[in-house]
């Protein structure tokens, strides 16, 4: 009976332990802002075909990034639109604060 609580224990412990190894996703977080610092509210952001909406400060963070090589795109009708490349590494928040310009700027 004792060597089925063992190898349970065992068990468990490698399941937490390959659990926290397995993390393949990062998060983008920063701030939309238009060409003269003013916060953007309810900006579109997109990366990964995940979007978010800026909060009333322009903040924003899309989580559950898989780890790589993204587009990230920013847009506010009226405002503009950037389209730029961001590395999301894994378990990691990466900043990245977004300047949209008029689009015949």
């Amino acid at each position: 009976m004792k060597r089925i609580y063992v190898l349970v224990g065992v068990l468990v412990v490698m399941l937490v332990v390959l659990s926290s190894c397995g993390t393949t996703t990062g998060s983008i977080s920063g701030r939309v802002v238009d060409a003269d610092g003013v916060p953007i509210k309810s900006a579109t952001v997109e990366v990964a075909g995940i979007s978010v909406l800026t909060d009333e400060d322009g903040n924003y963070e899309v989580s559950d990034v898989p780890v790589g090589e993204h587009r990230i795109t920013a847009t506010k009708t009226g405002v503009g639109t950037l389209t730029s490349e961001v590395t999301v590494r894994d378990g990691v928040t990466t900043p990245f604060d977004i300047a949209l310009m008029p689009a015949n700027e």
